[in-house]
């Protein structure tokens, strides 16, 4: 979350989506588990995902939440 303001009393807040893993870092062929919030009812979310260093490719990822 980030706020902000001024000193004339007004206030502002944010709030913003988030994507986690379950693990920092994986060995070839373990599965990921792939968490978030933030996101309002309804809206599509699309993953995609890029290995560094590059091994081979994956699907784009689209749910509607």
């Amino acid at each position: 979350m980030v706020a902000g303001g001024s000193n004339l009393g007004s206030t502002e807040l944010y709030g913003f989506a988030t994507v986690k893993t379950d693990a920092l870092d994986y060995a070839p062929g373990t599965p990921v588990h792939i968490t978030g919030t933030g996101w309002e009812p309804g809206e599509t979310v699309t993953l995609t995902l890029q290995e560094s260093p590059y091994f081979d490719t994956h699907p784009t990822m689209t749910r509607r939440r």
